[in-house]
């Protein structure tokens, strides 16, 4: 069965440690998280876990999110996470295939664009929200990855 509630709900319920409102925002958010974490450190399975603590730090901390402010906290968590790991782990490997040639080929800023467009469905304006730029500079960087891409591939 799949639950659907708005952000605000959400957020009430985790702060009232709702197990429902914690079901809802992992199913709503998780697939933004993990792509969030792993474009930061290449690693699929510590991407999982990390996603999977960023989860458990919005159950535990929900007092600090405000009730409109639900995908960006996550957001925001999950940079903090990859980058904690990436400290800790400066070792980390790209080992997918696929993002290493991306990463050839766009520019980082790029690569983010494309995919919060593309796979996570988000207007330029979500997109510009996430990544600290406006509107317009996303559709920008989106159209200009777009030719990069079908030129090199």
């Amino acid at each position: 069965m799949v639950l659907i509630m708005t952000d605000v709900k959400i957020v009430e319920g985790l702060k009232k440690k709702s197990e429902r409102a914690f079901d809802c925002a992992y199913n709503k958010y998780y697939k933004l998280v993990y792509y969030v974490i792993f474009n930061e450190i290449g690693d699929r399975a510590e991407a999982t876990n990390l996603a999977n603590d960023t989860f458990v730090d919005m159950f535990n901390r929900s007092e600090s999110i405000d009730n409109n402010g639900l995908r960006d906290w996550l957001v925001i968590r999950a940079r903090l996470k990859a980058k904690e790991y990436l400290n800790l782990n400066s070792s980390g490997d790209e080992d997918d295939l696929f993002l290493k040639l991306c990463s050839r080929i766009l520019t980082k800023e790029e690569f983010n664009v494309l995919n919060y467009h593309a796979v996570f469905k988000m207007d330029f304006k979500e997109i510009g929200s996430i990544l600290d730029m406006s509107e317009s500079e996303a559709q920008r960087l989106y159209k200009r990855s777009m030719i990069k891409l079908k030129t090199e591939m």
